[in-house]
């Protein structure tokens, strides 16, 4: 039998009536913003976010959204290194298919499956989580943060600005965080006569194949 359209308003404290708020399930696939950023204190911080994307091209712009710390009642670690510093890198959270250990032999060499290292950065912490993440720490040639260095691509982000979205609760509280492109780096076995060789970047609730650009 089929249900009745649902239709809801969120604004006037309505529910969707299901097991699981659908809001979040309906806008994806989100690629993972796994960034890196380092304090005034000098210390790094590694951790993914769910909510990123490209805002523009022209010059390359990306934003990413931290919820409001739970854990420690605050915004989280990463904004607010980004906006005490104004600088962050983007590194690309990737991992290896089926296809890849299958019919293309020849890849498993240089592709990097960074699945468990970016669950382990997502645990809340007061320390470095590179090592509690298991990666490598590479040197930004622009900014201050290090980037991972098992990450095929990393994009270094001078802070454009960082919007505080008041919520209803202590986690609905959010910070979006804006960053210019500023330099770009690509590992260079992805490299080929054609473009950039394909590989499979991390997405929240999915996994998006990046094809040849």
């Amino acid at each position: 039998m089929t249900r009745p359209d649902l239709f809801y308003e969120p604004a006037k404290g309505q529910r969707s009536g299901l097991p699981h708020d659908p809001f979040k399930s309906f806008v994806i696939p989100r690629p993972i913003g796994w960034i890196s950023t380092t304090s005034k204190g000098g210390q790094d911080n590694l951790g993914p976010f769910s909510q990123f994307t490209n805002v523009s091209f022209d010059p390359p712009t990306i934003l990413f959204t931290g919820h409001q710390s739970v854990y420690k009642r605050q915004s989280k670690d990463s904004v607010i290194n980004a906006r005490d510093t104004g600088e962050f890198v983007w590194n690309m959270a990737t991992y290896v298919s089926s296809y890849d250990l299958e019919k293309r032999h020849s890849l498993m060499t240089i592709s990097y499956d960074t699945r468990e290292a970016m669950n382990a950065s997502a645990l809340e912490s007061w320390d470095d989580e590179f090592p509690i993440a298991g990666v490598t720490k590479a040197p930004s040639r622009v900014v201050k943060p290090p980037r991972v260095a098992e990450s095929p691509v990393q994009f270094e982000c001078k802070v454009h600005s960082v919007v505080r979205v008041h919520g209803n609760s202590l986690v609905g509280h959010s910070d979006i965080v804006i960053g210019r492109v500023v330099a770009i780096h690509v590992k260079g076995e992805y490299i080929t006569p054609d473009g950039v060789s394909h590989t499979y970047c991390l997405e929240f609730d999915n996994y998006g194949f990046v094809d040849e650009i």
